[in-house]
């Protein structure tokens, strides 16, 4: 009642956790040395890819 986003747009906090949560992962792999850093974001930008993929295509329902 009190949102002024359109419907279908995903939440700020919700956007935010996910970003977080990609930079922990990758922080994750890089410390315990299964990733160089460049494979790192290699491994977690894809999801957010996807993330930003479906945010835009509930954004336009």
């Amino acid at each position: 009642m009190g949102e002024d986003k359109p419907q279908g747009q995903p939440a700020g906090w919700l956007t935010g956790l996910t970003y977080v949560g990609a930079l922990l992962s990758g922080a994750a792999l890089i410390m315990t040395g299964h990733a160089s850093p460049a494979e790192a974001s290699g491994y977690v930008a894809p999801f957010l890819v996807v993330y930003e993929k479906l945010a835009q295509r509930n954004s336009r329902i």
